[in-house]
């Protein structure tokens, strides 16, 4: 970026002060700056520097900078734009959204961890005054995201600033404790309940909206399952294994309330079957697996259909928003192959695992990580050839990449 750029953007900034416009440097500019500015002067001439229609080309010119990790320039002529979104739209706009996340990256790039974290609660307070607008959505599930990641980063022993920034160390009810130090299983269970927060409130503006169907909603729902399975509950008086169900629960009743397809709904309801045989709840779970087979039936699915939930070729890990370490690239990108075979019981344990055949170039080191992986998964229980759940053995070919 050039000196002259510099002084221009400077001049922009003090423009609203001193009510003064500015002068193009150059009358057709070539550069991307310099066209930005000349609009910006432009405008400024016509209708002052207070008009709404500087707000766009003002968050160009701060995406400019931004880019360029011109920091120093980018966050003042942000708040100049917000300054006009608030005074020309009203304070709780939701167009001050993009503003606000561009000045977080900023801020965060720049190593002003602070200065990120009020900007995201300015964000977060937006997001909380539009309870009705869709857009709420992406904010609070962002939000909800960086959450996860602080605690997963500061669970793993990394050090984390926001936890103290976010005052994650002082337990509830005890409005005297320290937000600069205290237990670590405190702060993590405030993190977690931070995050769940964002996502069922996330949900519930979808819910409000009576959007269907939706991609966010079954998303956030089961993200909160998984987030209760990874990390225990909040602080909270029910389990994990109760706040999880619950989210699965939540979805079920809204493919069924929704009309969802026959097979949207069966999936649904086998989620919660997945989650109470992870749970070591058998008898409810094998029992609600025979229902959903049921309903499949009796509904008039195909075999094709029935198989992609209970006889996929790829048996299904559960719970299923895992990672399943029998998925594996395509042969074609693949180092390598490993084919191995093992029974999954009726109750979904892998047992008699049994290494088939390998490429030559498959270490004993891949073998025994597949092998072990498999031993410590639990799967969804499968059918036979007769339709019915049974100890079922299976045949996969899992393709590996090179280790780098």
């Amino acid at each position: 970026m050039t000196k002259t750029i510099r002084l221009i953007a400077f001049a922009l900034l003090a423009a609203p002060l001193s009510g003064m416009t500015q002068r193009a440097p150059d009358p057709q500019p070539t550069d991307p700056e310099g066209q930005i500015v000349a609009r910006i002067n432009t405008i400024q001439a016509r209708s002052g520097p207070g008009a709404p229609a500087l707000i766009e080309p003002l968050t160009e010119l701060a995406g400019l900078y931004h880019d360029a990790r011109e920091f120093a320039l980018a966050i003042p002529i942000i708040d100049r734009a917000l300054g006009l979104v608030r005074n020309n739209r009203g304070l709780s706009s939701l167009e001050q959204a993009p503003l606000l996340r561009l000045a977080l990256e900023s801020e965060r790039a720049r190593g002003n961890l602070a200065g990120a974290w009020d900007t995201e609660q300015q964000l977060l307070r937006l997001a909380r005054e539009n309870p009705q607008d869709l857009r709420t959505v992406a904010i609070l599930r962002e939000i909800g995201d960086r959450r996860i990641d602080m605690l997963e980063r500061y669970v793993a022993g990394d050090h984390v600033p926001e936890v103290k920034l976010g005052c994650y160390y002082k337990a509830p009810r005890h409005h005297m404790a320290n937000c600069y130090s205290g237990s670590k299983s405190d702060a993590a269970a405030s993190i977690l309940l931070d995050a769940s927060e964002m996502y069922r409130d996330a949900a519930a503006v979808i819910l409000s909206l009576d959007i269907y169907p939706s991609k966010d909603l079954v998303e956030l729902e089961t993200g909160l399952a998984r987030n209760f399975y990874l990390h225990g509950p909040p602080r909270s008086a029910q389990s994990a294994y109760e706040l999880g169900r619950a989210s699965l629960q939540r979805l079920y009743d809204y493919e069924v309330e929704h009309s969802g397809s026959l097979l949207d709904q069966t999936g649904a309801l086998v989620r919660i079957a997945d989650w109470d045989l992870v749970y070591v709840r058998q008898p409810l779970a094998i029992e609600t697996y025979q229902r959903a087979l049921d309903r499949l039936r009796a509904g008039g699915a195909t075999q094709q259909e029935i198989a992609s939930l209970f006889a996929p070729p790829t048996p299904v890990a559960i719970p299923s928003f895992l990672d399943n370490p029998l998925e594996s690239g395509h042969a074609e990108h693949a180092a390598g192959h490993i084919n191995i075979a093992f029974e999954i019981t009726r109750y979904g344990r892998s047992r008699k695992t049994e290494v088939l055949e390998s490429s030559a170039n498959a270490s004993e080191e891949a073998i025994d990580e597949l092998t072990q992986a498999i031993k410590l998964s639990r799967f969804r229980p499968r059918i036979d050839s007769a339709g019915d759940f049974s100890d079922t053995v299976v045949t996969v070919r899992h393709y590996f990449e090179e280790r780098q």
